[in-house]
């Protein structure tokens, strides 16, 4: 999963290698944030969203900085028709204005999620009770049963 969210945002931009360094990185890094820091810090993150998504999603991002390939992008008419440039083809400022985007980003998602946990907290609360999260949530919020016993 991790190499397919890294790529997204690095698609059409870099070679079949960069995609490759790309995918091979942030299959380790993703690994070690859900399995060693993801425990470590202790945030709650069942489907790992952060730990996957996140950080492979500003690894892709950033990757375009290091190698987005002016050949590949000079064919769409980028930059003039001269393609966009990463680090690794001699744009030393890519990686900073990629940074740049990320960083805004990041600020936008946090604000925004801000946002909502305050709404839905407002309203319906955050969490579950504990009687609720053991019998089960597809009974107790959807009223449906998951699975059945046969007997």
């Amino acid at each position: 999963m991790a190499g397919l969210v890294v790529i997204t945002p690095a698609a059409g931009y870099v070679t079949v290698g960069g995609a490759l360094v790309l995918g091979l990185a942030a299959g380790a890094v993703c690994y070690w944030f859900v399995v060693f820091l993801k425990p470590r810090l202790g945030y709650d993150d069942s489907l790992d969203a952060f730990g996957v998504h996140g950080v492979a999603g500003v690894m892709g991002t950033l990757g375009v900085g290091l190698f987005a390939a002016p050949f590949i992008t000079a064919p769409f008419g980028m930059n003039g028709g001269k393609g966009y440039a990463g680090l690794f083809y001699g744009n030393s400022a890519a990686l900073t204005i990629q940074g740049e985007a990320t960083v805004t980003a990041i600020l936008v998602a946090f604000l925004g999620t801000l946002a909502v946990f305050a709404l839905v907290k407002a309203t319906i609360g955050l969490r579950v009770t504990e009687k609720e999260e053991a019998i089960g949530l597809d009974i107790t919020q959807h009223n449906e049963k998951a699975y059945t016993l046969i007997e």
